[in-house]
């Protein structure tokens, strides 16, 4: 059994060599505690989706540890991994990965159904129901918008139950009125005990998060927490790694 404090996600000196032989993250450590919103900002390059990939499980660090509820995953086998991952983290992707011939009620029954796990139709209801999409439940995913989309594929993770969601600019495709709502669903997540961790350019979405992670050149630069719109924005400026943001 793992201790009370054992954190939901850390990156122990994390770094990324691609094939160019380029660094895309260097030496990159930061913690996230169970419960908490955080988001990931800086500009297009940072390394921020690079990082955010190491953290739960899509691509292995070239250098550093990556620690989810106190287990090193990158020194599990590959099947243990994508095991235990599959259990605990989901992963909203900024591409949503939609099947475009599945309606939008069987894309988000999909990863259940393939991992041959039982879909609460109840659950899958009321999350349609959140999300506005109860009326496009028969609908083919092709025939969404790309704000559809991205609500459907946040639904799907969702229903996975995990205790880690990670979010790739989960606001991206989405009108404000939409983007409200999704930042509220993630809000009331991380309430409710759930690890939420988002990267993002949207600053109104970083405003929302209980702590700021900036990131310029494949480093972490600075961390703050309770920020306005006005701190994000110099955060963003920071260059001089580890320093934090208040």
């Amino acid at each position: 059994m793992q201790a009370n404090n054992v954190s939901a996600v850390s990156a122990v000196a994390v770094g990324r060599q691609i094939a160019s032989g380029d660094w895309v993250l260097r030496e990159c450590s930061v913690t996230f505690s169970p419960g908490s919103l955080t988001a990931i900002v800086g500009a297009s390059g940072a390394g921020k989706t690079s990082l955010m990939y190491c953290l739960s499980g899509l691509d292995a660090p070239t250098a550093g540890q990556v620690l989810v509820e106190g287990h090193d995953v990158y020194a599990m086998s590959r099947q243990a991994r994508a095991t235990f991952l599959r259990s605990r983290v989901g992963f909203v992707f900024q591409q949503y990965n939609l099947v475009s011939y599945l309606s939008v009620e069987e894309n988000v029954a999909l990863p259940l159904s393939l991992a041959g796990r039982q879909v609460d139709r109840q659950v899958l209801t009321r999350l349609l129901e959140r999300f506005g999409l109860a009326a496009k439940a028969g609908t083919a995913a092709g025939a969404l918008s790309g704000g559809e989309q991205q609500r459907v594929a946040l639904c799907r993770v969702l229903l996975l139950r995990p205790a880690v969601v990670f979010a790739d600019e989960p606001t991206g495709a989405l009108d404000s009125a939409n983007s409200r709502l999704v930042l509220e669903v993630l809000r009331e997540l991380a309430d409710a005990g759930i690890t939420v961790v988002m990267v993002t350019h949207d600053v109104d979405a970083a405003v929302r998060a209980d702590r700021v992670v900036f990131m310029r050149d494949g480093s972490i630069t600075g961390v703050g927490s309770g920020l306005d719109a006005g701190q994000v924005l110099a955060g963003m400026r920071q260059r001089v790694r580890g320093r934090e943001v208040r």
